[in-house]
């Protein structure tokens, strides 16, 4: 026949069931904000709807009136650093522009950079194929002259550019 759990004992199996209990809901929080954060998001800059990509914090945006060969832009957030080696880069000594490799899944093409110094930003249209690649591919890879090489996933950018083609 069982006996009754005696008091000290009831007190201890409640403590631990509590214990394990926040350990899981604890552990549940920490895995959903660490998966919300390695998502694409969109976010409103200066009143541009843009997609924000999870690693580097790239813009990506559509331009109001698209064209097959300059379908967007994306904007790459450069370091303060960076900047002196990417001037030696540019075509030429009295204009901002430099070479980036911009690859979509195996889609290759080197853009036109523009340096802007004082938002410490690198702008790069890109085009129709590009965009569709974007929504649908695997990686993106942008190669900066100073051998920066930026790696991004494509997981979750179709909603929110799509979301962007909408507006």
């Amino acid at each position: 026949m069982l006996e009754p759990n005696t008091p000290c004992e009831d007190t201890a199996v409640r403590t631990t069931f509590v214990k394990n209990l926040m350990a899981l809901v604890v552990l549940l929080l920490a895995a959903s904000t660490s998966q919300a954060a390695d998502s694409w998001t969109n976010q409103t800059i200066n009143g541009t709807l843009m997609a924000i990509t999870p690693t580097y914090k790239l813009q990506v945006y559509q331009l109001a009136n698209p064209s097959e060969s300059v379908w967007g832009r994306i904007n790459i957030p450069i370091s303060a650093e960076q900047l002196p080696e990417l001037h030696k880069h540019r075509k030429s000594p009295n204009f901002p522009f430099i070479d980036v490799a911009v690859e979509v899944d195996k889609y290759y093409r080197t853009a036109q950079g523009h340096i802007h110094d004082d938002t410490k930003l690198i702008t790069v249209e890109i085009d129709r194929r590009h965009w569709d690649g974007l929504k649908q591919g695997n990686h993106l890879i942008i190669r900066l002259p100073d051998n920066t090489e930026l790696k991004e996933s494509l997981r979750g950018s179709g909603a929110t550019l799509r979301a962007i083609e909408r507006r």
